[in-house]
């Protein structure tokens, strides 16, 4: 391994029972994308594993979720469709400002674009 990354992410009193880190990333261009426990989505330098940004989607802690647990974000990128034209066709005129997007799942169930 050529480098370690901590989160800083600690289990509350207001989480659920379970809370794993299990997540597989996923490297895009520049960048490799996690999310964590608490479903923030982290951009690391692939080279360094420094931490570049970090969206958080305010995830309100509920102790009812059964586990709190981020297993890994997808990528979209609206100019690489092949095979989805007709399917996306409506929505290539919404993404022209940002035509690339990772797709983080939340516990809350959204679905957040960034």
């Amino acid at each position: 391994m050529a480098w370690e990354y901590h989160t800083g992410e600690f289990k509350t009193e207001n989480d659920s029972g379970e809370t794993t880190n299990q997540v597989t990333p996923i490297k895009v261009g520049d960048n490799m994308y996690i999310c964590t426990t608490h479903q923030k989505l982290t951009a690391l330098d692939p080279a360094t594993g420094k931490a570049k940004w970090t969206y958080d989607p305010k995830l309100k802690a509920d102790h009812t979720y059964q586990h709190l647990t981020c297993r890994g974000v997808s990528y979209y990128d609206v100019n690489n469709t092949a095979g989805f034209e007709s399917s996306l066709a409506a929505k290539k005129t919404t993404s022209a400002e940002c035509p690339q997007k990772v797709i983080l799942p939340v516990n809350d169930g959204r679905l957040v674009a960034v």
